[in-house]
């Protein structure tokens, strides 16, 4: 079909009907992703994904703050979080892990260049259809300015 080119919204009930389930959810995912693409070009955060426990980092984008991987990063707090501030944000994670609520939290952060900046860090839970809490997506903000002036 040759509505493939744009969206599913251009496609008519006709068209969609004529796809079938499984190419209809296929194509969704493919535009999903390529929203999701298009957010992360746009943005000025670093973009990341922790596991369940928050024990391990996959960083998608850091936008010059933190180096780009998509390794996973085991030790992601001893390398960006200064150490005095440890208690601090394990007691956050853990309260957004128990309670299975977004986690919102500003923080020092050490930047790759070795310097000291400020983070605004939100994460929201992710979800199986089954209810359990399987990962985090979040967006850190450089708030160092701005933290800098008050």
């Amino acid at each position: 079909m040759e509505a493939e080119a744009g969206g599913l919204e251009e496609l008519t009930d006709e068209e969609m009907a004529a796809l079938g389930k499984e190419e209809l959810v296929r194509r969704l995912r493919r535009e999903e992703a390529a929203r999701l693409a298009a957010l992360v070009s746009a943005s000025s955060d670093a973009l990341f994904m922790m596991d369940a426990h928050w024990t391990q980092m996959r960083q998608l984008t850091g936008m010059g703050a933190a180096t780009d991987s998509f390794a996973p990063i085991e030790r992601w707090m001893a390398r960006h979080i200064p150490e005095p501030e440890h208690a601090r944000v394990i007691a956050a994670v853990s309260e957004a892990v128990t309670g299975r609520q977004p986690l919102t939290l500003e923080h020092p952060v050490r930047r790759e260049d070795g310097s000291l900046g400020w983070s605004l860090s939100r994460a929201v839970p992710l979800f199986d259809t089954d209810g359990r809490l399987h990962g985090w997506f979040g967006a850190a903000t450089d708030i160092t300015a701005r933290r800098d002036a008050e």
